[in-house]
């Protein structure tokens, strides 16, 4: 039904609004010059790409360097009048009649948004896109983008003929009182960065920097560095609404690590575990604030990892393990099934550990250790089979 009635109308409106093209085209060469359309690629139904169309409201000038001048100053008169009565969407009639967008449904934005939404906002494109939605009458580019997005998602949960006829009609009330065409600081609406907060990863060393990877492949667009320095840290207890930080530990150390967690989490702040997008975890599985999950880990039934954890490059938690707080699981490490490892402990790389064994807190255990009987606490240990070596201070 909602598709003959796009087809229906689309096609009147086109016959109806001729003269209309005609005037708006001739205007625009005569006054900006050619093209008379923009045309630019979006993402449609299943993020499906087509072109879409608008009547062109900007110049094409540039700076000696080149490069185009800033929107405001681009935007004339007459492309400001064309925007403030929606004369720019008409041609979008076309993409609707081709089936690439119907007339109520989401804004369809810019392909690069595609990798900042997050999986709810991602939804938007499970419907057609729209020229006109409930986010432009409830808002249009005088709303921030999220919320756009909380009235893109509503739409589509509650969708329904009667319901698309209400927002046809609250649009052409929004035409006629010329309201929300720009944003509240803006010529144009700012571009979307990300629903995602900064991060801020406590620590800059080496692994600071994997950790920084691994934030970047879990979307978080701005990250900040920050040292361990009591003095900079003092600066951010400051603020008054704690949960607008989100920390995430950059520290391989495990000592240093829990010191930081402790200080991060006794400060009110928000702290994080990241996780890979490449990894592999059981529903199961429990995992602790502050935990580092890296490329191909897996995670295997009813483990319990703790906070403030390391969890390495393609290392292997089998099911039923018990990991304690600040452990460093390093590269490569295999570890079977019921297998304890106490607080502040480190296993080397390549490490295997058997079914059962338990190793004590602040532990070392050496690369490529098989680990076949259990080790007491504050042990150095390494070899195949493991072999306690000397004692080491808590």
């Amino acid at each position: 039904m909602k598709r003959l009635f796009d087809i229906s109308l689309s096609l009147v409106l086109i016959i109806l609004f001729l003269p209309v093209y005609l005037i708006v085209s001739t205007v625009i060469v005569f006054k900006m010059g050619r093209p008379i359309l923009f045309k630019q690629k979006r993402p449609g139904l299943n993020e499906k790409i087509f072109k879409i169309y608008k009547f062109r409201t900007m110049t094409s000038e540039k700076n000696k360097n080149g490069v185009l001048l800033p929107d405001d100053k681009r935007l004339l008169g007459i492309g400001k009048f064309i925007r403030s009565v929606s004369l720019d969407e008409l041609p979008q009639l076309f993409n609707v009649l081709k089936g690439e967008m119907s007339f109520v449904g989401p804004r369809p934005l810019l392909i690069e948004y595609l990798d900042l939404y997050d999986t709810n906002q991602k939804n938007r494109h499970n419907v057609k896109p729209g020229i006109t939605g409930w986010a432009q009458v409830n808002g249009r580019n005088a709303i921030s983008w999220e919320k756009k997005f909380e009235y893109d998602l509503w739409y589509i949960n509650n969708q329904s003929f009667i319901l698309d006829l209400k927002i046809l009609w609250m649009t052409f009330l929004k035409v006629v009182r010329k309201s929300d065409i720009t944003s509240a600081s803006a010529v144009s609406m700012e571009k979307f960065e990300g629903s995602m907060p900064t991060l801020f990863i406590y620590g800059a060393s080496g692994h600071g920097l994997v950790v920084q990877d691994i934030a970047k492949a879990c979307n978080y667009k701005k990250i900040v560095f920050i040292d361990d320095g009591d003095n900079e840290f003092k600066t951010f207890e400051s603020i008054k609404n704690k949960q607008e930080l989100t920390f995430a530990l950059g520290i391989g150390n495990n000592k240093i690590r829990k010191v930081l967690y402790n200080k991060i989490i006794n400060s009110g702040f928000k702290i994080i575990s990241l996780i890979h997008p490449s990894a592999v975890i059981s529903d199961s599985c429990i995992l602790g604030k502050g935990s580092v999950v890296m490329p191909n880990v897996v995670i295997n039934s009813n483990s319990k990892i703790g906070n403030g954890v390391i969890l390495n490059t393609s290392s292997i938690v089998e099911h039923e393990n018990k990991i304690g707080d600040f452990v460093h699981i390093s590269p490569n490490v295999s570890l079977s099934g019921c297998v304890t490892i106490k607080d502040i402990t480190h296993i080397g790389i390549g490490s295997s550990i058997i079914q059962g064994v338990t190793i004590g807190s602040n532990c070392m255990i050496g690369a490529g250790s098989v680990v076949i009987k259990d080790i007491d606490n504050n042990n150095l240990a390494y070899g195949n089979p493991c072999k306690n070596i000397r004692e080491m201070n808590e």
